[in-house]
């Protein structure tokens, strides 16, 4: 069976994942509204690092 405690530091990959995606999903939406490169730069990057967390967060979790 998998190991469901959570610590301290997987709760704040989670939130810290959730938001990040979130931002770069706003980042990206308004780069390519407004024409701004380097807004859908940041964005890509928010979003690539917030999946990236929540990636480890289910992979942590399901190991075992």
């Amino acid at each position: 069976m998998a190991d469901v405690v959570d610590g301290p530091t997987l709760a704040v990959k989670k939130f810290g994942g959730l938001v990040l995606t979130f931002l770069g999903l706003l980042g990206l939406a308004f780069g390519y509204e407004y024409g701004s490169g380097w807004l859908k730069g940041v964005g890509a990057v928010a979003l690539v690092i917030g999946a990236g967390l929540l990636a480890l967060k289910v992979i942590r979790r399901n190991r075992g």
